[in-house]
């Protein structure tokens, strides 16, 4: 009779426990709908350093044979087929007075020289400054080389195939036996100012094969890098909203560039 109610008190303490638990649930539900948390903090995006290409562009790459690639940065293949000259002239004046004992004097020197310049048509103006340019560009170069493209720099190919030239060689020609000699793609890369773009300037990209004169990819772009989605939380008028997007950096811009030439380069090849 003992044991019995003892099992009688435990199942009625059991009974209340279980209530008890049930309520506790019911009320930290309601408490949960009533009183929501305020978001966790996204962590901060991590900065991408250009990709080292997998994927399409690599396998096509690969398939092509991986064809060597000169850069023309800002500098457009023209269709002159010769090279023009300028006559100039150099000229250079220096004045300059003293005294021979009690007299004054002044001495006039000039010197004037005579030459030609060559007039280089292809070379377009920068939108940048020099030392923002030379950053775009060197992080435009490292991009491909960084992705496994095999790429020859224009200078030193151009020097080999002029190294006998004379004094006004014909500079169009030289070039078109750098490029047969040395390259299998050509990519230009020109720019025009943009207001709209984030970094003020657009990017005209083109990529041709050599050999046949096949344009592999055309595009122009801002190189505005994707809106990261990871960005963090912020308290706003109407509580926690998604903080606004940072400014892409010119570093951003560059590599952004970069992977836009891969994509389109791997579909041209492809």
């Amino acid at each position: 009779m003992a044991c019995l109610h003892r099992r009688i008190a435990l199942t009625a303490l059991a009974k209340a426990t279980l209530a008890g638990v049930a309520l506790l649930g019911i009320v930290a539900a309601d408490v949960a709908a009533v009183q929501a948390a305020a978001p966790r903090r996204a962590p901060a995006a991590r900065a991408v350093r250009g990709p080292v290409y997998g994927g399409g562009f690599a396998s096509a790459y690969q398939r092509a044979g991986r064809p060597r690639v000169v850069v023309f940065w800002n500098r457009e293949l023209s269709e002159e087929t010769g090279t023009s000259y300028s006559g100039v002239v150099h000229g250079h004046s220096e004045q300059r007075t003293g005294f021979d004992g009690d007299e004054l004097y002044t001495t006039n020197d000039t010197e004037v020289r005579a030459g030609v310049e060559r007039n280089d048509l292809q070379r377009r103006s920068s939108e940048f400054t020099e030392r923002t340019d030379w950053k775009f560009e060197s992080t435009f170069l490292s991009g491909l080389a960084q992705s496994g493209v095999n790429v020859v720099d224009r200078t030193m190919i151009v020097r080999r195939s002029g190294r006998k030239a004379g004094n006004t060689p014909n500079q169009q020609a030289i070039e078109m036996d750098a490029l047969q000699g040395y390259a299998d793609i050509l990519i230009e890369v020109l720019q025009t100012g943009d207001d709209g773009a984030p970094s003020g300037v657009s990017f005209k990209v083109t990529a041709k094969r050599i050999s046949n004169g096949r344009i592999l990819a055309a595009f122009v772009t801002d190189g505005q890098p994707p809106v990261s989605t990871a960005r963090r939380w912020v308290a706003g008028p109407n509580g926690y909203e998604r903080a606004a997007p940072e400014a892409p950096t010119m570093g951003g811009i560059a590599r952004q560039l970069v992977n836009e030439t891969l994509d389109a380069l791997g579909a041209g090849l492809g």
